[in-house]
């Protein structure tokens, strides 16, 4: 399974990516939403999930996964934030799960494993869950 880690924080992405990598999963890390969105689209169907941070300059996670959900619905999306879930209010449909800083590492593993490849979790509600 390929993931694209986006985190305007080097420390997060670092975290994630050698948590995952450990996993054996293939992790590719991004910065901020607009290079994750020209990574996106340079190797489109290539990423199986994408964790992203909400707040990030230049394109925030929001907006990533609007553009990355009109080219490929079915793209799971995993909204990280450390700020008030209230800025993803309205936006809640573009993630499938959101996760609250410090994030608990084997819960998120537990979610990534969850995802079908068609975009889907395996819980009985269709709204994301907040972690």
């Amino acid at each position: 399974m390929n993931i694209l880690v986006v985190d305007d924080d080097m420390i997060i992405r670092m975290v994630l990516s050698k948590y995952f990598k450990g996993k054996n999963f293939d992790v590719t890390i991004s910065e901020n939403g607009e290079d994750a969105y020209n990574q996106f689209l340079d190797s489109q169907d290539t990423f199986d999930i994408i964790i992203t941070d909400i707040m990030m300059p230049i394109m925030n996670g929001i907006e990533l996964a609007k553009k990355i959900k009109e080219k490929q619905p079915n793209l799971p999306i995993i909204a990280i934030t450390a700020g008030d879930l209230d800025q993803i209010k309205g936006f809640e449909q573009f993630f499938e799960e959101i996760f609250n800083k410090p994030i608990e590492l084997a819960k998120l593993h537990q979610v990534v494993i969850q995802l079908n490849p068609n975009g889907t979790i395996q819980y009985p509600s269709d709204k994301p869950h907040i972690f």
